[in-house]
C-alpha cells in the first residue's frame, strides 16, 4: 500500500510541476525555453518519492517524467514561435495527457476526421497483444535454459532478437490502440530491424523522440548547416536522459547508458558516408552495411541491456560480462 501511495504522490507531483511549467511558458514574455528545459531537473526528482527497492515502479514513473518533460520543452518552443496564435489552455492540457506516449511534438498531436473504428485496427490490437503475451512468456521460459546460462554471448544474442521482436510488436499494439482512440499516428518503432546503417536505425527507432530531438535540439543547433554539432548534442541529451532515468530507477549510476548513446553519435556521422557508398556500389555494399549495423548494435547494446537487466531481472539468464 505504501508503494501505491508513493507512486500516486509521485505522479501527481509530476503533473503539478508540468502544469506549473505550462502556465509559466504561456504567461512570461521571455525565457520560455529556459523554463521548459529547466523543469526537467524537478521532474527527475519525482521518482525519488518511491522507495528505492521498488525499481520497476521507479522506472515506470521515470517514463512519465520523460514524457511530461519532452512536452514541456516542445510547448515552450511552440508558444515562443506562435506569438499571434498561442495554443489555448485546453490545448496545452490535452497535450500533457500521456497518451499517445512520447507524442511530444505539439503539431503531431492531431485527430483523424473520422472516429470510425476500423476492423483492421481491431485485428492489429488482437494479434499484436497476443504476440506480446507469447513473447513475454517465452522470455520467462528462456530464463531456465542451461545453454543460455552457460554462454553470455548466446544469451545476449537470443535476448537481443527477442527484444527486437517485442518492441516492434508493442509498437504495433500501441499504434492500433491510438488509431482506435482517434489519433493519426505512425508507429513508435518503424521496422528498425530493416536498417542498413546506424543512422537509418535511429531514424526508425522511437520515431517520436527522434522528431522531438530534431525540432528541439538538431534544428536549433543549425540543422544541416552544422550536422556534426547537432548530432553530437542530440545524442548527448539522450545519453544524459537515459543515464539519469536508469540511475534513479536502480539507485546506481555506472555510465553504461551514457556510453551507449554517446557511441552512437560518431557511428551516425560515419553512416552518412556509408550511405553515399551504398548508392554508388549497389546491392553488395548494402549487404555489407546491414551486417556491419547488426554487428555494431550486437556489441554496443550490451551497455544498454545491462541497465535494462537491473530493472527487469529476467532479461539475462547468464552472468553479464559488465560489472
Amino acid at each position: 500500500m505504501n508503494v501505491v501511495v508513493s507512486c500516486i504522490v509521485s505522479v501527481l507531483t509530476i503533473y503539478a510541476i508540468a502544469f506549473t511549467c505550462l502556465l509559466l511558458v504561456r504567461s512570461v514574455s521571455r525565457g520560455k525555453r529556459v523554463i521548459g528545459w529547466s523543469v526537467g531537473l524537478l521532474l527527475a526528482l519525482c521518482p525519488l518519492l518511491i522507495p528505492a527497492n521498488e525499481v520497476i515502479a521507479r522506472a515506470l514513473v521515470s517514463v512519465l517524467c520523460a514524457d511530461a518533460w519532452f512536452k514541456g520543452v516542445d510547448l515552450a518552443r511552440v508558444v515562443n514561435r506562435r506569438r499571434a496564435t498561442t495554443p489555448s489552455l485546453w490545448q496545452c492540457l490535452g497535450f500533457l495527457i500521456p497518451f499517445p506516449m512520447f507524442l511530444a511534438v505539439f503539431d503531431d498531436r492531431k485527430h483523424r476526421a473520422s472516429m470510425k473504428i476500423e476492423s483492421i485496427e481491431l485485428w492489429r490490437v488482437t494479434i499484436a497483444g497476443s504476440l506480446v503475451i507469447i513473447e513475454l512468456g517465452l522470455l520467462h521460459l528462456l530464463f531456465d535454459v542451461p545453454a543460455l546460462k552457460a554462454s553470455f554471448i548466446l544469451d545476449h544474442i537470443v535476448k537481443l532478437l527477442l527484444f527486437v521482436a517485442t518492441t516492434e510488436t508493442l509498437s504495433q499494439l500501441a499504434l492500433g490502440l491510438e488509431h482506435l482512440a482517434g489519433f493519426d499516428t505512425v508507429p513508435i518503432i518503424r521496422g528498425a530491424f530493416l536498417s542498413q546503417t546506424v543512422g537509418e536505425f535511429w531514424c526508425r527507432y522511437n520515431t517520436r523522440v527522434h522528431r522531438w530531438l530534431q525540432y528541439n535540439v538538431f534544428l536549433p543547433c543549425g540543422g544541416l548547416k552544422s550536422p556534426v554539432r547537432g548530432v553530437m548534442l542530440a545524442f548527448f541529451i539522450s545519453a544524459v536522459f537515459h543515464e539519469l532515468m536508469f540511475g534513479i530507477a536502480t539507485s546506481r549510476f555506472d555510465g553504461y547508458q551514457f556510453a551507449f548513446f554517446m557511441l552512437q553519435a560518431p557511428a551516425v556521422l560515419i553512416s552518412q558516408t556509408i550511405e553515399r557508398q551504398r548508392f554508388k556500389y549497389g546491392a553488395v555494399i548494402s549487404s555489407i552495411n546491414r551486417l556491419l549495423t547488426i554487428a555494431w548494435f550486437g556489441v554496443t547494446s550490451m551497455l544498454f541491456f545491462h541497465g535494462v537487466d537491473r530493472v527487469f531481472h529476467l532479461v539475462y539468464t547468464s552472468q553479464p560480462w559488465l560489472p
